[in-house]
């Protein structure tokens, strides 16, 4: 057994990983001077060591952690590391391991590695055992919401209904869904940061509304073929519309028709048009040269 201390500049650059090579013949080195002995390192010490990094460009083994903390100048007890070198023939490492074990270089290293992580979760958890189980029930609660949210969206019923939004569709459904439920209860007489406001409700549904849009997108890209068909309209605002739906024909010989969406415009000519149902394809990633109709 050799062991000795190295600089920061005798360490090469150390992997985030220990290196471990399992199919490398290692140097002997000659140990004694009565009676010299050749010893090499064992690949057998990987698996009961697996913190062990083994240095092929200087035939060193030593700790992982230890010697990437040193060679990252992380060290704050010594200035010199303390690697574990070990060429003791046919036996696992155990002296050596334990006493660089109690070593300040290696107490330093696998606090900050290993103790502390374990140890430390989120400052919030930290400061409240609360903040953690609130955390949870807004987890809870959120789905709900989305899932109250989806039903209206769904059945086209409207959202906030008639009267004040206490009494909207919205929360009347959330009041339904969490009947006897406390934390539903508690949840809803909160001043805030409770996710029922109307910006919050739109952002939910746009959301909802992206992801219907593109599993449609993902049908039309399966189709052979492709029709488009548009129409327009003006609203009570005197604001030009273009509706845009797409039909297809499956592999049953079904047809179908997907509306896509409403899209304002300043003008109804042939060139605008035609650029909102190029960008509409280039949107669902639909390629033109599929387009076989138009109506």
């Amino acid at each position: 057994m050799a062991n000795s201390l190295l600089s920061i500049n005798d360490l090469p650059q150390i992997p985030d990983i220990p290196h471990h090579p399992m199919g490398l013949t290692f140097p002997k080195r000659s140990f004694g001077e009565k009676k010299p002995v050749l010893r090499s390192f064992q690949a057998a010490w990987f698996k009961a060591w697996s913190f062990l990094h083994y240095d092929e460009g200087k035939d060193l083994s030593y700790y992982h952690i230890c010697g990437k903390r040193f060679k990252e100048r992380k060290m704050k007890s010594s200035t010199r590391a303390d690697p574990v070198f070990v060429f003791v023939l046919g036996k696992m490492p155990l002296e050596p391991s334990k006493a660089h074990q109690l070593s300040e270089c290696h107490r330093e290293a696998d606090e900050v590695v290993v103790s502390l992580p374990k140890s430390c979760s989120d400052i919030g958890e930290q400061l409240s055992e609360q903040y953690s189980k609130e955390k949870e029930n807004n987890c809870v609660m959120l789905i709900k919401i989305l899932s109250c949210l989806q039903l209206l969206a769904r059945q086209g019923i409207p959202i906030r209904g008639d009267g004040d939004d206490s009494e909207s569709n919205f929360i009347q459904l959330l009041k339904l869904s969490g009947q006897g439920d406390a934390k539903m209860d508690e949840w809803l007489k909160k001043m805030t940061d409770k996710y029922t406001s109307h910006d919050i409700q739109n952002e939910l549904l746009k959301i909802m509304a992206q992801y219907v849009l593109r599993s449609i997108a993902v049908q039309i890209q399966d189709s052979r073929f492709v029709t488009v068909m548009i129409d327009e309209t003006t609203d009570v605002c005197n604001q030009e519309q273009f509706t845009v739906v797409f039909r297809t024909v499956d592999d049953k010989l079904i047809v179908n028709e997907e509306f896509i969406g409403l899209y304002s415009m300043d003008s109804i000519t042939a060139d605008v048009l035609t650029a909102v149902i190029k960008d509409v394809m280039l949107r669902l990633n639909l390629a033109i040269t599929k387009l076989r109709g138009q109506s």
